[in-house]
């Protein structure tokens, strides 16, 4: 279901329409929130409320994007259909001769980039307790708000707005929203990194109580504020590069994102899995 709004999503970060994006994200996920509680709550409902939530959240995406587009359509006197994929005419190949070996490379990319999304929860899994995966998740879930809510919406904007400018030939004024962005997200970072690594045990406190300061929650709350920071530097740089990159400059950034899988998950293993022992040894 959620896949239906890929076309109109794709077409409203095209035309930089971020305030539909936010109204329509904002609706499906309280959608998906009350229809879960109401369905944990109300009736009693375990692992189906969660599936009922995101259905729910499906079908408020997919009607929000698509209403959007129709009516800039219809207001353009346009039919919908122009919206949707299809081939070109005169015989045209549906891809230009480079755009598949461009669309592999990010294929593979993505692919690198979910197992190294993953790698932390994977190495936990194997190697860690309960307890140890709930604190993470708190963390996780909590810290990266910020990136959620800000961070990650301003590096889609300079990935699409740098992308329209290179496109046309005009890489200095790409390269001054790259100046610009950048200095507003090693200040928004650094603000963040201060204050959050500063006050993560008492945040921790004052939003999930005293049960869950008293754990390495704290710590972890501020220890993820500095990274955040390093994440959103990247992002914006990322979405510089990936906007003037051409195939073999992606293939070369695959490589280097798998050998930083590999750095990840030795470190991870590593690490985790000798406080495991020290703990297991302590306990004895």
């Amino acid at each position: 279901m959620e896949i239906l709004a890929e076309p109109a999503y794709n077409l409203t970060n095209a035309a930089l329409l971020y305030d539909v994006r936010m109204r329509t994200e904002l609706a499906a996920t309280l959608a998906r929130g009350v229809l879960t509680f109401g369905a944990v709550v109300v009736a009693r409902a375990r692992w189906a409320a969660f599936g009922a939530g995101q259905l729910a959240y499906a079908i408020v995406l997919v009607a929000g994007y698509w209403r959007s587009v129709a009516g800039r359509l219809h207001a353009a006197g346009a039919p919908l259909a122009a919206a949707l994929p299809a081939r070109p005419s005169g015989g045209a190949p549906a891809f230009g001769a480079g755009a598949l070996p461009l669309v592999a490379s990010f294929g593979g990319q993505s692919v690198v980039k979910h197992l190294l999304t993953e790698a932390d929860r994977l190495l936990l899994a194997a190697l860690t307790t309960r307890e140890a995966r709930a604190a993470y998740a708190v963390v996780s879930n909590y810290g990266s708000l910020p990136a959620r809510f800000f961070f990650s919406p301003l590096e889609e904007a300079t990935r699409n707005g740098t992308s329209k400018e290179v496109a046309r030939g005009a890489v200095a004024p790409a390269a001054r929203a790259l100046e610009a962005a950048g200095r507003l997200v090693v200040f928004a970072g650094a603000v963040v990194a201060v204050l959050g690594s500063g006050w993560g045990v008492l945040a921790a406190r004052l939003a999930l109580g005293p049960a869950w300061a008293a754990t390495d929650v704290g710590a972890g709350l501020a220890a993820y504020c500095l990274y955040t920071f390093v994440l959103a530097v990247n992002g914006v740089s990322e979405a510089f590069a990936f906007a003037v990159a051409d195939t073999a400059a992606v293939a070369r950034s695959s490589g280097a994102l798998i050998l930083n899988f590999a750095a990840t998950a030795a470190a991870g293993s590593c690490a985790y899995g000798g406080r495991h022992q020290g703990t297991n040894a302590h306990t004895q």
